[in-house]
């Protein structure tokens, strides 16, 4: 700012010593020359005045994701032993969305559907191997052309410039030798950026943590997790080897515990570099005229609907995820803590960044608006979400993995592999219907799912989500093809080594 007025009081000098200053006197003599030199004048200072309040006063947008996080184990959304005191702050002074899911339980899908407005299908982002199109609409790249300046730090590869993440943002920060980094090296590396960045400009900035993903990182997230009681079983970090050895053994509540201990421990870390980057908001001024959302941008099953992880589940405590938005201060009303119980989806995230922004979202955008009151939001939305179709080894391994802790009544030893075919469900109202082309459909309770309907539930119940799953259908068909055989190694590796493959 220093800079900027020395300069203006340099350049008004100079126009004091041309010919226009040593005029003036002469030039009040006939009103011709007056118009003439206020003209001359009007021309040289006008940029000057115009630059002295340069200041673009548009919110930035801040979006910070954190990856497989149910809803239901923050204390915002009821967990009474969840150590989330950041994210709940946040809840208190924002607006907190109670039935919000994503649109399929995967890190790439689900994170394409947030910074495209769109569905898995409608772009083809199906599967963590898959990469967004370049012809789709990104959030990024929209701001880009606007005037923002962006800036993404992403905590894991899958979520790269390579998968068409980077695209619209001048500064693009993702791990370079690992398959993940701890959450506060990502956030330092944000706030690396807040610090050295012109704070004249609003920015787009994308925070994403990584950290409640499987498997997790055991006694290092444990300090962080005050709850953690002594455990001297076989899960010390909780990856599949320990499971599966404790699963011969004989598993038990004891160890299912220790499994539900670490991954707090994980939403325990994260909260609290959350709560350094958000600090870090408000000291370089970013805060208050930024829009900020936090998502999860899915959850995670231990043991419901007879699933463990995420990725083959569809079911409310994989799909239904954390969403809290605080508006920029120059549009948000002074009553906090909001709860929005309507519906609504990660599809909704982009179309509303863009009208805080004074944006109008594209077309091709198929998400709507995230309402501020329930009043303000249709009662009858419905929102789908998919499985994505996975490779047979991976459905293959995960319906394994499953049988250890599930059998099947009939005697089975695991689920069939579900390489292809739809798997859908509706989340509409107070009611989450499945629908599976070869197991038939259930309508399930919300939030939690824990109640299904019999064989004899009525019809006129299910007709609302037939009749938005079939619409749905007709315009979003199938995608060809689930090989990933024309994966390149590296890619193909970084899966394998985060069990998708």
């Amino acid at each position: 700012m220093m800079r900027r007025r020395n300069g203006t009081i340099g350049r008004n000098r100079r126009i004091a010593n041309s010919p226009i200053g040593r005029n003036r006197g002469i030039a009040r003599s006939t009103k011709g020359s007056t118009i003439t030199i206020a003209i001359a004048i009007a021309v040289v200072l006008l940029p000057l005045l115009l630059r002295c309040g340069s200041r673009d006063e548009r919110p930035s947008i801040v979006l910070v994701t954190l990856d497989t996080t149910r809803a239901d184990f923050l204390g915002c959304y009821g967990d009474s032993v969840a150590e989330t005191p950041v994210i709940d702050a946040f809840a208190r002074g924002g607006i907190r969305y109670d039935r919000a899911f994503c649109h399929a339980p995967l890190t790439v899908p689900s994170h394409a559907t947030m910074l495209t407005g769109r569905y898995p299908r409608s772009t083809g982002v199906m599967r963590n191997s898959d990469t967004i199109p370049a012809d789709e609409p990104h959030i990024a790249e929209i701001l880009a052309n606007a005037g923002y300046e962006t800036a993404a730090f992403t905590s894991v590869k899958i979520l790269s410039e390579r998968a068409g993440f980077g695209r619209g943002f001048t500064t693009f920060d993702m791990p370079e030798s690992t398959r993940s980094r701890p959450g506060e090296e990502t956030v330092a590396a944000a706030l690396a950026w807040l610090e050295a960045r012109d704070a004249q400009t609003p920015c787009l900035l994308w925070v994403h943590l990584f950290d409640p993903h499987f498997p997790y990182r055991g006694t290092e997230g444990l300090a962080h997790y005050e709850r953690a009681a002594y455990y001297d079983g076989p899960l010390r970090e909780g990856n599949w080897n320990e499971i599966e050895r404790a699963a011969e053994t004989g598993w038990n509540e004891t160890e299912h515990e220790r499994l539900l201990t670490l991954y707090r421990s994980m939403i325990a870390y994260s909260d609290r570099w959350i709560g350094a980057l958000f600090d870090g908001l408000r000291s370089a001024g970013r805060w208050e005229n930024a829009d900020v959302y936090f998502v999860t941008d899915h959850g995670e099953a231990f043991g419901e609907g007879t699933y463990l992880e995420h990725a083959n589940a569809i079911h409310p405590a994989v799909t239904r995820i954390g969403l809290i938005r605080k508006p920029a201060a120059q549009s948000r009303s002074e009553a906090g803590g909001t709860v929005v119980s309507a519906i609504q989806g990660a599809i909704d995230l982009a179309p509303t960044m863009l009208r805080g922004c004074g944006i109008e979202p594209p077309d091709a955008m198929e998400g709507r608006m995230l309402y501020s009151s329930t009043a303000e939001a249709p009662a009858d939305r419905a929102v789908i979400i998919e499985e994505p179709p996975l490779p047979e080894s991976a459905a293959l391994r995960i319906a394994d993995r499953n049988a250890l802790f599930f059998p099947r009544p009939d005697g089975a030893t695991a689920a069939p592999p579900r390489t292809s075919g739809e798997r859908l469900a509706v989340a509409r109202g107070e009611g989450f219907f499945l629908f599976d082309g070869v197991g038939g459909e259930a309508l399930l309770s919300m939030p939690g799912g824990a109640r299904r309907s019999g064989p004899g539930a009525a019809i006129g119940d299910l007709i609302p989500y037939r009749k938005a799953l079939l619409d749905w259908r007709k315009a979003h068909p199938l995608p060809d093809g689930t090989d990933t055989g024309d994966l390149d190694p590296e890619t193909r590796r970084l899966l394998e080594s985060l069990g998708y493959l």
